[in-house]
């Protein structure tokens, strides 16, 4: 293998890789699972959270000077969908993960419960 090779297998570690200029293009967006729809922008709000894990965060990032393309893959983290639907950052779910992303999807959201009370009491 020669420097100019672009691909090495599993068993070599990756070279470092080094830039003229500290560019890239970072294009994030919100991923759905169980053919729930497409993806949306991270400017758009959260579609409604149900009791399974179905939202990831993708990272695509474009450094045109190597031509490289790395995307980048997670799910959203119990305190990430918590926000998303409105609870307060103290407010505490019981259980491991499973049973957490449960409890947020079956939940109302705060603020619409909030306008419903003020609704019912006008």
């Amino acid at each position: 293998m020669d420097g100019n090779d672009r691909s090495y297998p599993v068993s070599v570690p990756l070279r470092t890789m080094t830039t003229k200029r500290d560019e890239g293009l970072v294009l994030p967006f919100i991923d759905k699972f169980y053919g729930t729809g497409v993806p949306s922008s991270v400017e758009e709000p959260l579609p409604t959270v149900t009791t399974k894990h179905r939202f990831a965060l993708t990272l695509v990032k474009l450094m045109r000077e190597l031509g490289i393309t790395d995307i980048g893959y997670r799910m959203f983290k119990v305190h990430e969908l918590s926000a998303a639907t409105g609870f307060p950052k103290e407010y505490w779910f019981a259980g491991g993960i499973t049973s957490q992303t449960k409890q947020i999807g079956n939940a109302i959201p705060p603020v619409l419960i909030a306008e419903l009370f003020r609704a019912i009491a006008a």
